[in-house]
């Protein structure tokens, strides 16, 4: 579980202190002081690192350049000549005596030993003291196996480098060697180094002087230079520089800081105490309109600015607090009102199942889940007389009050007009369409699905007053849907004429009706649930006694619609014949 942090009221003096818009100020201005130092050191470290390297790469390329001239001669080339022959005649087991075996492998090269060679070791050597270079040495690197071979090494001790002792190249000086030395879009020579950091010797810069190339091998005169005594002085200078940076900082931040303090921090001090004071009048309940205006704030930039505005919406919010009362109040009327219309509206459907408990002809059961506090659909049986019972579900246009009372209206309309004898459904739709059209000033207007069951046959009457198909399922099968004919939805024309249909209902038939709440519920991606979804969640057990039909439908458009909000009532009504005859019907 994530620890909430503590409000300003919970925290203790020194939290306060550590909290204040002060203390962060001079944070942030620090931090941001440093860090703009750290990139400032960086990058003028970067630039004298770059140029020292420019630098000793010159002065290596030209000790290289120097040694090459002086070692000019066929003595050189006809060494290199002879070395690199006898190297590619070594085996692969030969050339790796050199780590496994070194005396064996020197004596492999010792006939090169001559007085030449030494004479020339000389002359390297007297140009690596004259330049205070590490190392001058004579070598040609072989470009497919990445070896760099040895021909003549400035050292004068044992450990120097025999002719024919190679060591293996990193990629990074793989790369600079094999670097061409004329850059390409300036045609300029470019002096060729790497700078690296040996076991042995520390930080070195190497450059070379190319002798010459054939495909196979470079031929160069190679310099190293001790980069150890600069690379530590780069290190001191960058230490003593930091710490100058840090003193200069820690004292302009002060100075801005203080600076802020008057100009900034100050004023919004005077604002927050007068929002605290603000605060502690509301909860005593004598809230007032003095506390920011009575500000001193005059800064003249957006903090004056924010203390004329809190002055002002302390005297609009002191009015909207007084207008709230009221309307609070208006509010909780009208919701206790609306409270007793859902009450009132639920009480006119029938919520009673069984409803008939003595007539096992048939079985009703419905329901109603409304959009808002009250809806405009409902849904209405009732017997007209002991052979006729009236299925009705009806939704009307629009939502809350307005639909509320128009459903309330329509209903008794059509309860009375069943009531009188006519059992033919489209005729009965047309008398109140007629009632409607007579007194419709909101112009709204109803789907009416209007079905009158003959008990003792099963035959039934019905007719579609622009409302939604039904469903049907035969005894044992599954739901289908009756694409029944619709005549124009109630109120919307004068003299609007209904076709009655009849439907032979058999013992264990069923139908089920439902308003468009149902199929265009949609979920979070805008789809709607649609006729396919609800044949599927009725087929799910189509055999479904008591409510469990409804809860079928009702689980699969939540589980359907998930967390998007129900913007349509949902109203369902479904009635199975068991049978007129004694021996017709069947056990539920």
């Amino acid at each position: 579980m994530t620890k909430r942090n503590k409000s300003v009221n919970e925290m203790t003096y020194l939290e306060r202190m550590h909290n204040s818009l002060s203390s962060k100020m001079f944070h942030t201005i620090l931090m941001f002081s440093a860090v703009l130092s750290l990139a400032a050191v960086s990058f003028g470290f970067y630039l004298y690192n770059g140029a020292v390297q420019d630098q000793y790469s010159s002065i290596a390329f030209n000790i290289s350049k120097t040694a090459s001239i002086m070692l000019e001669s066929e003595d050189e080339l006809v060494l290199a000549d002879a070395v690199l022959k006898r190297y590619d005649s070594l085996s692969a087991e030969e050339k790796e005596l050199k780590d496994n075996d070194p005396d064996a492998y020197y004596e492999l090269f010792a006939d090169f030993e001559t007085t030449s060679q030494q004479r020339m070791r000389r002359i390297l050597h007297m140009v690596a003291n004259e330049n205070n270079a590490t190392c001058i040495y004579y070598a040609a690197y072989d470009i497919e196996s990445r070896r760099l071979i040895y021909l003549i090494d400035s050292t004068m001790t044992d450990s120097y480098a025999h002719p024919g002792y190679w060591v293996p190249v990193t990629n990074i000086m793989h790369e600079s060697l094999t670097t061409p030395l004329i850059d390409a879009e300036t045609g300029e020579t470019v002096i060729p180094f790497f700078y690296e950091k040996t076991e042995s010797y520390g930080y070195q810069c190497t450059s070379w002087d190319v002798v010459s190339a054939d495909g196979k091998y470079i031929l160069m005169v190679m310099t190293d230079i001790d980069m150890n005594l600069i690379t530590r002085r780069g290190r001191l200078f960058l230490i003593q520089y930091l710490l100058f940076l840090l003193a200069v900082t820690l004292i302009l931040d002060y100075i801005i800081v203080q600076r802020l303090k008057k100009t900034v921090v100050r004023p919004i001090t005077e604002i927050n105490q007068a929002a605290r004071s603000y605060m502690k009048d509301k909860e005593d309940g004598s809230l007032g309109e003095h506390h920011f205006g009575n500000l001193e704030i005059h800064t003249g930039d957006e903090i004056e600015s924010l203390a004329v505005i809190f002055g002002a919406m302390e005297q609009d919010i002191s009015e909207y607090i007084r207008n709230l009362t009221a309307v609070t109040a208006e509010k909780e009327r009208i919701g206790a009102e609306l409270n007793i219309a859902s009450q009132i509206q639920n009480g006119m459907l029938p919520n009673i199942f069984p409803p008939f408990p003595e007539r096992r002809e048939f079985d009703v059961i419905a329901s109603m889940k409304t959009a808002k506090e009250v809806g405009g659909d409902f849904y209405d049986f009732f017997l007209i007389d002991d052979d006729h019972l009236a299925l009705v579900i009806a939704d009307v246009s629009g939502k809350g009050i307005p639909a509320a009372l128009f459903m309330m209206a329509c209903k008794i309309i059509i309860s009375n007009v069943s009531s009188l004898g006519v059992n033919d459904p489209g005729k009965i739709l047309e008398k109140v369409n007629e009632h409607i059209m007579k007194n419709n000033p909101a112009e709204m207007f109803v789907t009416v699905w209007l079905g009158i069951l003959e008990i003792k046959t099963g035959k039934l009457t019905a007719a579609n007053g622009g409302h939604e198909y039904p469903c049907l399922m035969r005894a044992g099968g599954q739901f289908e849907l009756l694409k029944d004919k619709h005549g124009l939805v109630l109120g919307a024309m004068e003299e609007s004429r209904y076709t009655s249909y009849e439907i032979q209902m058999n013992p264990g038939d069923r139908i089920f009706v439902y308003t468009d709440g149902v199929t265009e519920a949609s979920n979070e991606n805008n789809e709607l649930f649609g006729t396919d979804r609800l044949l599927e969640a009725l087929n799910s057990d189509p055999a479904a006694q008591g409510n469990g039909l409804m809860e079928n439908v009702s689980g699969a458009i939540s589980a359907f619609t998930g967390t998007a909000p129900q913007f349509d009532d949902i109203t369902m009504l479904a009635m199975q014949y068991n049978g007129g005859n004694e021996d017709e019907r069947t056990d539920n």
